[in-house]
């Protein structure tokens, strides 16, 4: 889990960098705070002996942090370039 959290965060970190669009940069701002909440929740339920609402906060940051990673690399590749090298 610590490992597929360090890729998440090294590519929001260069997504970062590309990000040109106000809206792009927020909607990656979203993605990490979700990569920081779903651990969070994983956490909680390991040590106070999975809590419902735990559960069910772990899964449902768990889809969010997948359909937000989708569509932020659906809207990456996608994206036109608005500078030439």
């Amino acid at each position: 889990a610590i490992l597929l959290v360090c890729l998440i965060a090294g590519l929001l970190y260069w997504a970062f960098q590309l990000a040109e669009e106000k809206w792009l940069k927020r909607s990656l701002w979203l993605t990490t705070a979700l990569v920081a909440l779903q651990p969070l929740t994983g956490i909680i339920m390991s040590r106070y002996g999975l809590p419902a609402y735990a559960q069910v906060l772990h899964l449902w940051f768990g889809s969010l942090l997948l359909g937000a990673i989708t569509l932020n690399g659906l809207i990456a590749t996608r994206m036109k370039p608005t500078h030439s090298e």
